[in-house]
């Protein structure tokens, strides 16, 4: 896990060395719908990378002025 701010954006990046998983097919259940959606209305992004070697995902929002 790793947090970073600069002068624009605060962006948090969580990785791990799991299974992986389809991230074209995302159920219900697991959250990560409902995190996109929560960083859409903050005016953020969320990336969210995933292969057998584990998954990636970065939450990036712009700092306020």
């Amino acid at each position: 896990m790793q947090l970073l701010g600069d002068s624009h954006y605060i962006t948090l990046t969580v990785s791990d060395n799991g299974a992986g998983f389809d991230v074209k097919d995302i159920k219900p259940g697991r959250g990560l719908k409902n995190m996109k959606e929560r960083m859409e209305k903050l005016n953020g992004t969320l990336e969210i990378t995933s292969s057998s070697q584990g998954s990636t995902i970065i939450a990036k929002v712009p700092r306020e002025n």
